[in-house]
């Protein structure tokens, strides 16, 4: 009996709680935690990257942020000049290297300013839904555009090419630089200039089992963390409140860590995606800008998680507590 005795004392510490339901409560929170940071990563591809409406607003705030848009603007008019008679011409005159580096310049600018006026943001989002409408129809199993192109998907820029050609063709500058008529200089603009390719068809079924299963984590990781978290409370009994006040640090931990992930993984993932050194800062501010959303999740977290453990430890026991209370 008294061995008996002996084995059931060092088996319930702290309120008789069994040492076993202590190991799978801290077990239950870890996993929980680790739901919660992998599962807000997923829940924001879901509704930012496959979501055509949230695309196309966040596509807005993009173009509006000077790097990105003097880097869309340095593309717009490298299609706009590639196999011209004009490109031709100062390619084959070695003095009018100079020339054409201004005329460039000048044309970037002109692209800029387009980009920035309505008429140019309406474009800019206009190719940005449809590219996004394409992808999503590619991603969801419909072939037809498979069949149709591929099964490559493009953002395809070429009305803003087409505009700020013709606006290329009017400006007396450029006439002024070259010492011709721009309009018959920019003539033969290769097919399908502006287009950029999102996706090609050898990408097709990686990405959609890749969408599968975000669209799954992001289903199953929060209602995961919601169970795991209720389980671990309803295991605790005598020390429920203990449990909480923890549940609220492990919130915070997986807010902490969402936010530095967010920091750590945009520089490592533009460095092994973006070849061309001159995007690159590009892409790295899309990459911030992109995930806004992911940020606001991770202060959420922080701030639900520092409420749960203010509110836990407000109802404790110990003297300083209950003073505060009474107050």
């Amino acid at each position: 009996m008294a061995g008996m005795a002996t084995a059931a004392s060092s088996g319930r510490r702290n309120g008789g709680i069994p040492q076993s339901h202590r190991l799978l409560v801290a077990v239950l929170l870890v996993l929980a935690t680790l739901a919660v940071i992998v599962g807000s990563f997923a829940v924001w591809v879901d509704r930012q990257l496959l979501d055509t409406s949230d695309w196309t607003d966040t596509s807005t705030h993009l173009i509006a942020n000077p790097t990105i848009r003097q880097t869309v603007s340095t593309f717009v008019v490298d299609e706009v000049f590639q196999d011209t008679e004009l490109d031709r011409r100062l390619r084959s005159d070695p003095a009018s290297r100079r020339a054409k580096r201004q005329v460039k310049r000048f044309a970037a600018g002109l692209v800029a300013h387009e980009l920035a006026t309505a008429g140019g943001m309406k474009t800019w989002r206009v190719a940005n839904r449809q590219a996004h409408a394409e992808l999503l129809r590619v991603l969801n199993g419909d072939h037809t555009l498979v069949s149709k192109r591929g099964g490559d998907v493009v953002l395809n820029l070429g009305p803003l090419v087409d505009d700020v050609t013709k606006g290329l063709a009017d400006e007396p500058a450029i006439a002024t630089l070259i010492g011709n008529h721009p309009g018959e200089l920019l003539s033969g603009l290769v097919p399908h200039a502006g287009r950029i390719v999102i996706m090609r068809s050898t990408q097709l079924q990686e990405a959609q089992d890749g969408v599968n299963a975000i669209r799954g984590l992001a289903v199953v990781l929060p209602v995961a963390a919601l169970v795991m978290f209720a389980l671990a409370v309803l295991l605790a009994r005598a020390w429920r409140r203990r449990v909480i006040h923890r549940i609220g640090w492990c919130l915070i931990v997986a807010g902490g860590c969402v936010f530095a992930l967010r920091l750590l993984l945009g520089p490592r993932l533009v460095d092994s995606l973006i070849t061309a050194g001159w995007v690159r800062p590009a892409a790295k501010d899309a990459w911030l800008i992109a995930t806004t959303d992911l940020r606001t999740a991770a202060y959420i977290t922080i701030a639900v998680g520092t409420v749960i453990v203010i509110v836990a430890w407000l109802t404790g026991s110990a003297r300083p507590v209950r003073a505060l209370r009474r107050l």
